[in-house]
């Protein structure tokens, strides 16, 4: 990988922020070499500007977060318009793709370490900053957090870089642990639910409940499922007026405006896109075969059978377009050219499904059950209505009279991974959610049976091959 170079914030950022300190307006700081970091980090709109430019660069990551998520899994699959990068995701082949692409992670976190600094040297002569000081650096953290994730999730041994270096080799460093990051995160998270002139909170920001979100998940992905418990609760009563329980908000064909621009009660964190200013990505035109879009992926098979409710699967997921099936979560309420819908990083839905997988794992079926089917009063409230409970689908049981705890901990388990399967579809979500469960049970087979079946069946045996070796399940890091 080659050496990677700070990125310093342009002057513009500086007017942008004077603007509106909102991620819908911001448009990516130039490279300016002249600029030390004294000239950034002048006065408390600098420091504004600064953090909002660490979310332009997320927004470049995200979309192709979104593909390596789907088209690795078992929800997603290349149609013959597809690019020849796209192809190769598809079978597992990384090198030279554009798609793959450590050095943007890397280059995210740079800005932080440039950011925590520069804060430190704003602090000393700027009162209103100081007073706000600790929230801006768990704000710029949990962004760190995200990235050095994101790394942990995708890539062959990445390591950290806690040093303010102008120049970074991953090939130096101490490798990224999911104990590191929830240190790093534990620290943060309680400064995010302080009150911040200037600041509302909002769904394109890391705020409180998506921190908590973040670590909760952090938890789960390192087998703490106590702690994940106590992080997703958290975060899912941290919405006003019991906004994030799952109520009749969002319930059966309102479900479909969760992606249509209408959930306040559902979204935590969303990165927002803007064509106007040029900020766009290529999901739209990678799913759509509308107009010059191009239809280079569609839904499998696997994801279209999945569907057992009247208000989740056809219509909103995905659409029919003759004998095509588009995903449309990302085209819903677009033009043809706009290229510029949100992507959600966290929702109220994939909270508690994720909290139904903590509580199965410490053998609180019934909890873990109720999550799934019509909601959990003794966690929430009966104006809940749980994941199947407000899509209208009929509930699942867990099988009380199978012979261990064990049987019935992987059954009910298998039940939740479907239903993040339903519910999350085509998000970006399904390759980790099945790389996690696979750590759970210490079982590469779990992920590789579950992904060849999207293969031709000549192609099944060597898919299964290729994927027990769990070093195949990483993206090369140079």
């Amino acid at each position: 990988m080659k050496e990677l170079k700070k990125i310093k914030y342009s002057v513009a950022v500086f007017f942008l922020a004077i603007s509106a300190i909102s991620c819908d307006d911001f448009l990516d700081p130039e490279i300016e070499d002249g600029l030390t970091r004294e000239d950034n980090y002048q006065t408390y709109l600098n420091a504004q500007g600064a953090v909002l430019g660490l979310y332009g660069k997320m927004q470049q990551v995200l979309p192709d977060q979104v593909i390596l998520g789907e088209l690795r899994g078992d929800l997603v699959e290349v149609t013959g318009n597809a690019n020849a990068d796209l192809q190769d995701i598809y079978n597992y082949q990384y090198q030279d793709n554009r798609y793959v692409n450590a050095e943007q992670y890397y280059d995210i976190i740079l800005n932080c370490n440039d950011a925590l600094q520069g804060f430190l040297d704003l602090r000393e002569r700027d009162v209103a900053f100081e007073r706000d000081y600790d929230f801006f650096v768990a704000e710029v953290t949990t962004v760190k957090v995200w990235t050095y994730f994101s790394l942990l999730k995708n890539f062959q041994n990445p390591v950290l870089n806690e040093n303010n270096l102008e120049t970074f080799q991953p090939s130096r460093g101490e490798p990224i642990t999911a104990g590191t990051l929830i240190s790093m995160m534990s620290e943060a998270v309680e400064a995010l639910n302080a009150s911040v002139p200037g600041w509302s909170g909002a769904q394109d920001r890391f705020n409180y409940g998506s921190a908590q979100a973040l670590l909760g998940e952090l938890y789960l992905y390192n087998n703490e499922y106590n702690n994940a418990i106590t992080s997703l609760t958290t975060a899912i009563l941290s919405g006003s007026s019991e906004r994030f329980i799952l109520s009749d908000a969002l319930e059966e064909d309102n479900w479909i405006n969760i992606f249509a621009g209408e959930n306040s009660d559902e979204v935590m964190s969303q990165l927002i896109y803007s064509k106007g200013n040029q900020q766009t990505h290529e999901l739209q035109r990678l799913f759509s075969d509308v107009g010059s879009n191009t239809y280079e992926l569609r839904p499998t098979a696997i994801s279209l059978n999945l569907f057992d409710d009247n208000y989740r699967g056809e219509g909103a997921s995905y659409i029919l377009s003759g004998t095509n099936a588009i995903v449309s979560k990302f085209t819903l309420g677009k033009n043809e050219f706009d290229d510029d819908a949100p992507i959600i990083q966290y929702r109220a839905a994939d909270l508690h499904l994720m909290l139904a997988e903590a509580y199965n794992r410490i053998e609180e079926f019934q909890i873990a059950s109720d999550l799934i089917n019509n909601g959990s009063d003794s966690l929430f409230s009966q104006l809940s209505r749980g994941i199947r409970g407000r899509v209208g689908a009929n509930s699942i049981r867990w099988v009380a009279n199978l012979s261990t705890a064990q049987d019935s901990m992987l059954f009910l388990e298998n039940q939740v991974i479907n239903e993040r399967a339903r519910e999350l579809a085509y998000e970006g979500k399904r390759w980790y959610d099945l790389v996690r469960i696979s750590r759970h049970r210490s079982d590469p087979a779990y992920l590789a049976d579950k992904v060849k079946m999207k293969y031709p069946v000549a192609d099944t045996m060597r898919v299964k091959q290729l994927l027990l070796d769990e070093n195949n399940w990483f993206l090369p890091l140079n």
